[in-house]
């Protein structure tokens, strides 16, 4: 899928950030999330409140995360939107490749981080129904 309809599609309010990794050799990332799909215009009672997804990101042209550290099992996605110019329009990079950020709260008392990734395209995998431990 194109990262347009990754946004346009799925609201990353409320997901929990469970581990991001970028290959720069391979040019992909990849982004494990808990994510709240009771939020989502297509839930439909029956469907599982909460499941894994993977995001993993193909022909990267670029990458950059704002100090994100270690993530530690707190972290929570704000907001995740396409990157826009002055006019509201998509920034599209010298490769040809639309950009999207994801703000990330990385717990109380600290600022926020950025995860901004510019790529051809986007697999959103469903890894099943989120399970709580206890």
């Amino acid at each position: 899928m194109k990262l347009h309809d990754l946004v346009a599609i799925h609201y990353f309010h409320d997901c929990g950030l469970n581990d991001v990794q970028y290959d720069p050799e391979q040019r992909r990332l990849e982004i494990s999330l808990d994510f709240c799909k009771w939020m989502q215009d297509y839930f439909v009672e029956g469907m599982p409140d909460v499941i894994a997804v993977k995001l993993v990101f193909t022909n990267v042209s670029q990458y950059f995360d704002d100090e994100l550290g270690q993530i530690n099992g707190i972290f929570e996605i704000l907001d995740g939107d396409p990157i826009l110019d002055e006019s509201g329009a998509p920034v599209i990079d010298d490769a040809g490749n639309m950009g999207v950020s994801f703000f990330v709260a990385r717990g109380f008392s600290e600022r926020p981080s950025i995860i901004k990734v510019y790529a051809q395209d986007v697999e959103f995998i469903d890894m099943g129904p989120f399970v709580y431990d206890d």
